[in-house]
């Protein structure tokens, strides 16, 4: 999908269309060292997405902080992000309508996803190819023990019990998945992503590929498939991991620059990986009962993992139409 070079005001959108989201920056125009490393991670300008629902009020829906809402957007204001605007190709016949009461179901439902720019990056490390860049061993273990962390917090938090959350990229797929039943023209098809180009050269790439290998080259280490995964050798509080949030991410971020040579398999990664399979399973409502549960789960939902960057530019039936500096509105769409 090529790059749209146009400029954009909020009144040429259209219901259904696609948002990608720049990286968010801080009042002194830095880059938010969460959003600059998903950035990086995925080779791409942006790390956040959204859905354009309505365009009178002109509103989006997405999934942030507060969970998944709608929110009144407009040209001007602050605090201002550049946007990107895909739109899926139609004919005159096509109906959008399915795509948005699927987002307005999941609104409804209140779906709740506390810190969801830090589990799409734990799910990019485990899902997708990262091997472009360059990270020492003990970033990777630390951002992945952060991850898994904060997402065993929220487990324990009854608040959210029984909701079963989304990320920002998944819920915008998720809504023209659910759309395609009723119309298959609508279902967004993704050419050249990470997970295609793994799957056709057939080659260990990835961190849940690491993780399998290791897993079957340690039979002494691993139970075999059928029993109860071993327990976790990491015991730390979420409070002393939590203080080492910003430093991680800084880490992380100047061992890419500085060439850090690349990590390598081994036990100690093998458990970061397995922590957060668990940890993200069971946050989706999936039971785990043995490493053949967890390995068929989480292939499962690598299938289905869809980053920002795959929405911007891995639609092969969306147009890029150019982009926006759009204001959204912080107070939910009532």
């Amino acid at each position: 999908m090529t790059k749209g070079n146009f400029m954009l005001n909020v009144s040429k959108l259209k219901a259904g269309d696609i948002m990608t989201f720049e990286g968010e920056r801080n009042e002194d125009g830095k880059l938010d060292p969460l959003s600059h490393l998903i950035m990086i991670l995925t080779d791409s300008e942006v790390s956040h997405a959204g859905l354009f629902i309505q365009e009178d009020p002109p509103a989006m829906a997405d999934a942030a902080l507060s969970g998944l809402h709608a929110h009144l957007v407009a040209d001007k204001g602050t605090p201002l992000r550049p946007v990107h605007i895909c739109r899926v190709k139609k004919t005159d016949d096509t109906n959008i309508s399915p795509v948005i009461n699927a987002a307005k179901k999941y609104i409804e439902q209140n779906l709740v996803y506390p810190l969801p720019d830090l589990i799409l990056l734990g799910m990019i490390l485990i899902y997708k190819n990262i091997s472009h860049v360059s990270l020492k061993q003990k970033v990777v273990i630390g951002l992945l023990k952060l991850v898994t962390a904060k997402i065993k917090s929220i487990l324990e938090d009854k608040k959210y019990e029984g909701k079963h959350p989304m990320i920002c990229s998944e819920f915008v797929y998720q809504c023209y998945l659910d759309a395609s039943k009723k119309d298959p023209r609508l279902k967004l098809i993704l050419k050249n992503a990470d997970l295609q180009l793994s799957l056709r050269h057939r080659t260990s790439i990835t961190l849940l590929d690491h993780y399998i290998d290791y897993r079957f080259s340690q039979q002494k280490f691993f139970a075999s498939n059928d029993e109860p995964i071993e327990k976790s050798l990491f015991e730390n509080k979420i409070e002393d991991i939590e203080e080492n949030e910003s430093e991680l991410l800084q880490m992380a971020i100047k061992g890419i620059h500085d060439k850090d040579r690349l990590f390598g398999e081994n036990k100690d990664l093998s458990l970061a990986v397995q922590d957060f399979l668990i940890a993200h399973q069971q946050l989706k409502g999936t039971p785990i009962s043995s490493f053949k549960n967890l390995i068929d789960n989480a292939k499962e939902q690598q299938a289905f993992f869809v980053t920002p960057n795959d929405l911007l530019c891995h639609i092969s039936n969306a147009d890029n139409l150019g982009k926006l500096d759009i204001y959204r509105d912080s107070n939910k769409l009532r």
